[in-house]
């Protein structure tokens, strides 16, 4: 475990640096198992009576088991992030190296990376088209204003583009815009190598993030699962 001291001083260090501060979500729960700071961020818990049915419909237990055996088997470690051998990863859309493949509306567009998606057993890419639906139902409610001015452009068009043709064989209506989604587990006794998350985009209104995850028992051991969405 990381010292708490060092990593205090490090926060502080990091806060002068920017200009920062910090929230504690928890102190902004509304009672119902909702953590809300309006216009900022959002924290559905594991109480939270919206979550808690999303999941029994979307993503039960077998499909969380699902997932992470998906992940154990198929996932990768990045050096740069995960510690341990039981650590791993996969990407679905745009990786940050952007490498342009084909015209969109008259406009050069990146690669988006479907491999996974492909390969995800069929109930799981379903399980998987629900919560990222869920995702972006809750980023409009809480970035109300991006959805009243109708922010849209060739990019997103293009990202729902490629979700849509993925989804149609299975009759699936695509209502998101994530144009990448980092699907990582590790071991509950494991850690994360330190690091910071800045802005997701430079172009305004694209900075958007939503993240689901679980703790989930399999071979023996138990993982933490996080999907983490990254909004157009």
């Amino acid at each position: 475990m990381e010292d708490e001291g060092k990593r205090d001083q490090c926060s502080r260090i990091l806060q002068q640096q920017h200009h920062a501060t910090v929230t504690e979500m928890r102190e902004h729960n509304n009672g119902d198992g909702v953590e809300l700071l309006e216009g900022t961020a959002s924290n559905y818990t594991s109480t939270s009576c919206v979550l808690q049915e999303v999941v029994s419909m979307a993503f039960p237990s077998n499909c969380m088991e699902d997932l992470a055996e998906y992940i154990y088997t198929n996932g990768k470690c990045n050096r740069n992030r995960d510690v341990g051998d039981h650590s791993k990863r996969f990407y679905i859309g745009f990786g940050q190296v952007q490498r342009y493949s084909e015209t969109f509306g008259g406009q050069k567009m990146p690669t988006f990376n479907s491999n996974h998606l492909q390969h995800l057993p069929t109930h799981l890419q379903v399980s998987l088209a629900k919560i990222l639906s869920f995702s972006q139902t809750k980023l409009h409610e809480q970035f109300s204003s991006r959805t009243a001015s109708g922010s849209v452009n060739s990019r997103s068009d293009y990202v729902r583009t490629k979700w849509q043709q993925h989804y149609n064989v299975h009759k699936v209506q695509v209502n998101w815009d994530f144009e990448f989604v980092d699907i990582s587990m590790r071991s509950c006794d494991g850690k994360l190598l330190r690091h910071c998350d800045y802005k997701n985009d430079w172009r305004s209104n694209n900075d958007g993030c939503a993240v689901f995850s679980y703790s989930v028992h399999i071979r023996g051991k138990k993982y933490r699962v996080v999907c983490i969405k990254i909004w157009v």
